[in-house]
């Protein structure tokens, strides 16, 4: 497995919030798939586990990448 290829099940769902990834890195925004549509959840700083434990998917933004609130993005899911 590469540093950037997690092996989780992606599905389609609508965004609820604009997210920009300002940062030199990439982004793995925590949040939560419901109903066919994402938000993250709490801090997204590594040691902010709170948002961690309350979702259920991850959305990867790209170094530079703008997400407007309503696209339709792939999010890696668990069970």
């Amino acid at each position: 497995m590469g540093a950037n290829n997690i092996d989780l099940r992606k599905v389609p769902a609508k965004l609820t919030v604009d997210l920009t990834n300002k940062g030199d890195r990439l982004h793995y925004v925590r949040g939560r798939i419901e109903d066919g549509t994402f938000t993250p959840i709490g801090r997204q700083e590594s040691h902010a586990l709170f948002g961690l434990s309350q979702s259920n998917a991850l959305l990867r933004v790209a170094v530079g990448e703008s997400l407007k609130s309503g696209a339709i993005v792939d999010v890696q899911i668990w069970d």
